[in-house]
């Protein structure tokens, strides 16, 4: 299950993130919005064959408001990085947020019953 709660998170997180709110997130709350409720909707409809809607509801929305938290916090982080031209550290920035999102994903799969 964890196998696959990482796959639903790179679809959700970068396939379903377009271009616009990868740009504007650090700057426009609603871009950060926008993208962590397509985020969560993603989750919903890959985890509906497996799992209870009042349990993947809780699961969604617990991550949903950890992923905004966090995207909120690293968006702005890289955004300075990036034009410091500090390339490393915009990378390393996206490192650390990437692990976050995991390390919060699999804390919270109990929500799940798995």
């Amino acid at each position: 299950m964890i196998i696959y709660i990482l796959l639903l998170h790179l679809i959700a997180d970068f396939i379903f993130q377009n271009r616009w709110m990868a740009e504007n997130k650090s700057k426009n709350i609603f871009a950060l919005s926008l993208h962590v409720l397509v985020y969560g909707v993603v989750f919903v409809v890959l985890l509906m064959p497996f799992f209870n809607f009042s349990d993947i509801l809780i699961f969604v929305c617990v991550n949903i408001g950890l992923h905004w938290a966090t995207d909120f916090t690293t968006s702005r982080i890289t955004s300075y990085f990036w034009n410091k031209k500090q390339i490393y550290n915009f990378f390393l920035t996206i490192g650390v947020g990437q692990y976050i999102h995991q390390a919060c994903l699999i804390s919270t799969l109990h929500f799940l019953g798995a």
